[in-house]
This record gives structure tokens, C-alpha cells and sequence, in this order.
């Protein structure tokens, strides 16, 4: 038993030792994604010279490829945002775009969102992955906009 979970446990070394050796992170400055590609690591050969030959169909490549492609351009997430303007006035097109820009001068660090979903146009703010996160945000708002209340939005990653 214990030669087993000697075994176990040096294949894991190796492994782990290979995982961090294939992370590569995103140059783009303003989103830190992190991309592991496993099919790189089982093309390696592990300890001992080991290697995995993996066969699969080509559509199958292919499809796992373009995924790959899609999932690298989508930085979204399920979270929440503030919602700071909601109306269907005439015009609230204008209100909008002058709430946009009033709130990223005064507040330049969180990012402004306007939609239009018929007949609403809305502004939302902020990029927050926790429904606690968006409360504490709404209390710093609440005083220059009662009526912000948060709302659930796919996000874009917020950094770390």
C-alpha cells in the first residue's frame, strides 16, 4: 500500500511540475485570463520518457480548436452590476449618455455600461463577480443616485 501511494504521489510531482510549466497568461494588460492547454502537456513526454498518444477524429480537433478560438475572445462572466438609470422617456437616450459620462468623471476607476432594451434605456456600473461586492458599491452610489439598485448581467472579468 505504501509502495502504491509512493507511486501516486511521484506522478502527481510530475504532473503539477508539468501543469505550471504549460500556464501562459494573456498579454492584453487590461484582462488577466489564464490558459492551460492540455493537449501541449500530454505531447510532452513525462517521467521516464513517457509519452500519450492521443487519436481522435480530425472534426474533433478541429471543434475543440475552434472552441478554444471562441473562449479566448469571451471574457464574461456571470455577476452583478449597479443599475443607476432605467427609462423610456424621449429623452432618455440623451440622459443616458450624460450619466455615462458624469459617473466615469466622478468615478473613473468603475467602468459605465448604457443598453437599450425596448423601450428602456439603462446604465449600469461596475464589473462585481459577488451580489455582496455590488452592495457595498451600491452604499458608496446610493447617496448621488437613490434609486441605483443591483442587477444580475454577464460581466466582463473584473481584475484580480
Amino acid at each position: 500500500m505504501k509502495k502504491i501511494i509512493a507511486v501516486i504521489a511521484i506522478l502527481m510531482a510530475g504532473y503539477l511540475k508539468g501543469y505550471t510549466q504549460n500556464l501562459t497568461v494573456s498579454s492584453d494588460t487590461t484582462q488577466r485570463v489564464v490558459f492551460y492547454n492540455i493537449y501541449s502537456d500530454i505531447a510532452q513526454p513525462g517521467p521516464n520518457e513517457a509519452t500519450v498518444k492521443l487519436n481522435q477524429p480530425a472534426f474533433l480537433k478541429q471543434a475543440v480548436a475552434q472552441m478554444a478560438v471562441k473562449n479566448e475572445r469571451t471574457f464574461t462572466q456571470n455577476g452583478y452590476r449597479i443599475r443607476i438609470f432605467s427609462d423610456n422617456k424621449q429623452n432618455s437616450r440623451q440622459e443616458s449618455e450624460a450619466l455615462v459620462l458624469q459617473f466615469e468623471a466622478k468615478y473613473p476607476s468603475v467602468k459605465a455600461y448604457r443598453s437599450y432594451s425596448s423601450p428602456y434605456f439603462r446604465v449600469s456600473v461596475g464589473d462585481f463577480r459577488t451580489l455582496n461586492e455590488a452592495k457595498a458599491f451600491l452604499e458608496v452610489v446610493k447617496i448621488e443616485y437613490p434609486k441605483a439598485y443591483p442587477v444580475k448581467e454577464k460581466i466582463n472579468f473584473p481584475p484580480l
